[in-house]
């Protein structure tokens, strides 16, 4: 992924520059000028591409697999000011070179970061396999979409032994035998639909939501052969390749009922043909081409099937099947629908447990019949065309000849619905026998040839069946969790990560080794919400969704004893955090209490000699008014163990941990401290010191990172970032990799997308960048014990990822040096008008510092005194808060005490830039922020007495005199009465047009 930044718009220079000296009064400014929002992403994952190579020889070229040719681009560095050789520079050190496939070691680069990207490309797939070129790269992804059906496709021939599945955006080919993975990158959103051609060289998948693409890849290179950007179809339902892999015909979901035809190997932008279904006849829930056939296709709809005839440059004639003399009521909603090769029959299974054979020729149903109990989830034929074959709700495959009668089943291969059967196409196989002989049950002369297969269930699991003569046997390629994920806990001294979720398993995965090391379910109904592993790691904390809390061993995953779990809160789990020493836990949850547990050593007289520590409930406390968004255990240099909260309510809550006890419960120390005015606080972390002074690593709401003193509570600095559409829900600061010395990170979770940035953070744009982790709401991120490894959930899937702090160093040093990166978040950037604008009035406050009618000599200088700093980011369109001036003073005032012992009083033109880019609000002032605010204001009445907000202006929040308001509201209306401006009963609409001017 490449690190973009997305440059604010350029504001057109106006025939008039505003009189500096009215601008620093204030009295003409406009609130909103220059209140544009600042840029707040980077990158994010970049979609297939029409430039990929196209097949040499159409689709039905199976030609052998060619050596892939590993090699690294030269960057394009953009032009920077001063030396032209410091890009190039920057290039050499931090990037090593590819030579026949192999990783050497560039300049500057130490043979041991070349030897972490050699083993991190061991087991990858030769065809991808390639230096990483983001500091984010996938590892490995455990789990994959088991509820969407039909999207495991087994791609095994004489040649390779891999499967096909989607997990989140990502599709994957796994190569079950050599435990490999090559992951398929190029969608934004969640995968929903899939589809492989007949010869398994070809695979279609597609997503849903916003800039959705659909993609055709080539299986043997991995590579995308054809992407669709930009349809008239906001979302794709269903896809189907016709027989010979040329066409692929798309069905489009959320009642768009239209139905596109592509020569995807030509490269036009137009269908070969067009039809819009009537979306009243029924939802559409399957789409097949005829075996023999690529004008003719079936649609499958909840009441009707449709046979589909099309012709280049004729249109498309469609005619509806539907069963005769039988309700829906009885067979239940259709399922799927498919040609029975050699014969002009089909056949469509319902959710009823039922199939229906049709005669395509007259359309009629010649008879329908109950096959199952429970619904048809899974149906198809094998690849010879003679054997039907069906997966039901309860779990068992039953085959079935052309005429709908029972031959055979297996009722023991796997447990839960099927959600996907795929059969080999491998006639000969070094991989063992891939036909199988059954005697077929009450045809004993005759033999029933079953491929080898693989079928997925929406438990989570994807079984390979094979057979020899009479006997089957199953094996299991992968178990997951078959409903969200929602918690991860990393151990501290070994390469597992425990995992669970709403589905009631606890599993303890082996990362070094991509295998499960145990698993657990537990008892119904139970859904994890929150896992913490102990400082020594023979605990594991385990909080539920009901507020439940169990402490368990870390490899049995049992309780330690029966008193070992506790009804601790009265609702979800949502954080678990342990104290240093090992000796405390703390839980937070939904109901905004914070509990702390100790443990007590067995009694010295106890007869068990094995008996296990207990841990016991000191006590809980509600210290939040709103949701609280993280807890956390820190120590002191002195060893002290601290506890600290913070919630949606603004409140940074420390807790006296050695004060507690049993007696007195959880008690508070100090007074809670509010830290934020209108932004929430979102996160909370013990940032690595700094000198010798600590802080606390908060982001928040407004899309700003901020360091508090962990003593003093007071902010010591403000910073736009990391930068990104959406705000922070996690971030993690992993421990230093591969050195202790090693540039530190604090990695980071936004909606569906994962980040990281270097520490300490300080705005650049370049020092942070993020890409798309997950196609749908990360749940959980966690880093790896010796910080190699993040980890992230979202939706049933996990993927570990590799971080390569070197890129993004470079990508620093590539990104131009001193104030330029922050030049580039203002609009126009060092031409453009806004900054012209600071530098005007940054002259022109000395100037009226020293006097503006005085005939004395005046002083200009290159620095600002520092209580001129505020007046000019009003002059610029920024307000701030008295707060937020304190913040801004403090900032600059102590930032080299420690080391001078003095205090700064005046900035130079990059710091203000600096300053002003970090502290302006991200995304500027809109009119739903006013409306929110009214809505408020009015207890949801839309409207308020002019009399009542003038009260409120003038005693709530920071307080304004009246003096001061009256000069205000008459610079913003030019003289005139606040009573002639807006109505006695003021609206959001009121306030915004008659005193903002919006």
């Amino acid at each position: 992924m490449e690190n973009e930044i997305a440059e604010a718009p350029v504001n057109e220079p106006s025939a008039q520059v505003e009189e500096p000296a009215a601008a620093l009064e204030g009295g003409e400014a406009d609130p909103g000028a220059g209140d544009t929002a600042a840029p707040t992403g980077t990158d994010t994952a970049e979609h297939g591409s029409d430039a990929a190579p196209e097949p040499e020889a159409g689709p039905e070229a199976q030609g052998q697999e060619s050596e892939a040719v590993v090699t690294e681009e030269d960057p394009q560095p953009q032009e920077t000011p001063g030396d032209g050789g410091e890009a190039s520079a920057a290039v050499e050190r931090h990037v090593g070179i590819v030579i026949d496939g192999e990783v050497t070691a560039g300049p500057g680069v130490d043979d041991a970061q070349v030897e972490e990207e050699r083993v991190e490309t061991e087991g990858v797939p030769s065809k991808l396999r390639n230096v990483p070129t983001s500091p984010l790269t996938f590892t490995w992804v455990l789990g994959f979409n088991c509820n969407l059906t039909d999207s495991v496709h087994y791609l095994a021939d004489n040649e390779r032994e891999e499967i096909f599945y989607p997990a989140g955006h990502i599709g994957l080919l796994f190569a079950h035998i050599d435990h490999d993975q090559a992951l398929l990158q190029g969608h934004r959103n969640g995968i929903i639909a899939t589809a492989s051609s007949h010869d398994k060289r070809w695979l279609a998948t597609a997503d849903g939501g916003p800039d959705a693409v659909t993609i055709v890849w080539d299986t043997v290179s991995g590579e995308p052969v054809r992407t669709w950007f930009e349809t008239e179809l906001k979302s794709v339902a269903f896809l189907a390749f016709s027989p010979d892999g040329s066409l692929l015909a798309v069905l489009g979901g959320h009642n768009q009922c239209v139905l596109t035809i592509w020569d995807w190997s030509d490269g036009t932008d137009e269908p070969l043909a067009r039809y819009e279904l009537d979306g009243v006849l029924g939802v559409p829930r399957r789409l097949t081409f005829h075996p023999e056939s690529d004008r003719h296709l079936l649609v499958t709809r909840t009441t009707e099937v449709d046979m589909v005839a099309w012709t280049i440059g004729e249109g498309i004639d469609v005619t509806a099947l539907r069963p005769q003399g039988v309700t829906s009521k009885t067979l239940g909603t259709f399922s799927h629908s498919l040609y029975v090769p050699g014969t002009s029959d089909a056949i469509t299974t319902s959710d009823g447990g039922y199939v229906v054979l049709w005669d395509t020729d007259t359309s009629a149903c010649l008879k329908y019949i109950k096959i199952f109990d429970s619904a048809i989830t899974s149906a198809c034929m094998t690849p010879d065309g003679k054997t039907f074959v069906a997966g039901g709700k309860c779990g068992t495959i039953r085959y079935f000849d052309r005429d709908i009668r029972l031959v055979g089943w297996n009722d023991d291969v796997v447990s839960g619905p099927i959600t996907s059967i795929s059969f080999t196409n491998a006639k000969e196989s070094t991989f063992g026998r891939r036909r199988s002989s059954i005697t077929a049950l009450g045809l004993e002369e005759n033999e029933l040839e079953i491929p080898n297969y693989v079928v997925s269930t929406s438990h989570g699991s994807i079984v390979l069946v094979t057979s020899d003569r009479e006997v089957t046997s199953s094996r299991q390629i992968l178990a997951t969790h078959s409903a969200e994920v929602r918690t991860l806990a990393p151990h501290p001294t070994q390469p597992y990560i425990a995992i669970s979720g709403y589905s009631g398993v606890l599993q303890v995965w082996d990362y070094s080794l991509r295998a499960d090391v145990v698993s657990a379910k537990l008892s119904d109904g139970i859904h994890v919400s929150a896992l913490c592993y102990s400082p020594a790691g023979d605990t594991l904390v385990v909080g539920s969704a009901a507020g439940d809390v169990s402490v368990v061993d870390s490899i049995s995953l049992t309780q330690y004893t029966p008193t070992s779990r506790f009804a601790a809160l009265t609702d979800a789990v949502t954080h678990i955090n342990f104290a240093l020493d090992g000796r405390h836990f703390a839980v937070a949850g939904a109901d905004r209490f914070v509990a702390l547990f100790r443990v007590v050593p067995p009694a010295e007289d106890a007869e068990d000699e094995d008996s296990a520590n207990e841990w016991m409930l000191v006590g809980k406390y509600r210290s939040h008014s709103a949701r609280i968004t993280d807890l956390r255990f820190g120590a002191e240099v002195t060893g002290e163990t601290r506890l600290v909260s913070l919630g949606e309510d603004r409140m940074l809550v420390e807790y006296d941990v050695q004060g507690s006890s049993f007696a007195n419960g959880l008690l508070l120390k100090g007074k809670r401290t509010q830290i934020e005015q209108t932004a929430i606080p979102l996160t909370l972390n013990w940032h690595p010191r700094i000198d010798s002074e600590e802080f606390f690593l908060v982001t928040n709401s407004q899309l700003k990172s901020k360091l508090y003193n962990t003593k003093t509570k007071q902010c010591r600095k403000t910073t736009l970032g990391p930068h990104h559409n959406l705000p922070v829900d996690f971030v993690v600061i992993p421990p230093a990799y591969p050195k202790p010395e090693s540039t530190r990170i604090a990695a980071y979770a936004a909606g569906d997308s994962v980040g990281m940035m270097l520490l300490p953070f300080d705005g650049n744009p370049h020092r942070s960048m993020s890409v798309v982790g997950h196609g749908a709401k990360v749940t959980a991120l966690v880093s790896s014990h010796d910080g190699r490894y993040l980890f992230t959930a979202g939706g049933g899937s996990v993927h570990m990822w590799s971080t390569h702090t070197h890129i993004l160093e470079a990508s620093v040093e590539l990104g131009g040096q001193g104030v330029e990166p922050f030049l580039e978040l203002m609009e126009g950037g060092r031409e453009g008008e806004l900054f012209a604008d600071m530098e005007d009035f940054f002259y022109y406050a000395q100037l009226e510092s020293q006097g503006l009618n005085t005939m004395k000599t005046r002083e200009v200088s290159d620095r600002l005194a520092l209580e001129h700093v505020p007046r000019v980011f009003r002059a610029l369109g920024y307000y701030p808060t008295e707060q937020e001036i304190s913040n801004v003073i403090n900032e600059v005032k102590f930032s080299q005490y420690l080391e001078t012992k003095t205090h700064v009083t005046d900035v130079d033109v990059e710091t203000l830039v600096r300053l002003f880019v970090n502290h302006r609000p991200a995304k500027g002032l809109s009119m739903d922020d006013i409306e929110r605010a009214f809505e408020v204001l009015s207890d949801g009445k839309g409207g308020i007495k002019l009399e009542d907000l003038i009260e409120v202006l003038e005693k709530s929040g920071e307080h304004v005199p009246e003096e001061e308001l009256a000069k205000h509201f008459s610079a913003l209306l030019s003289g005139q009465k606040i009573q002639d401006a807006i109505p006695a009963v003021v609206t959001a609409g009121d306030f915004s047009t008659g005193v903002l001017g919006f």
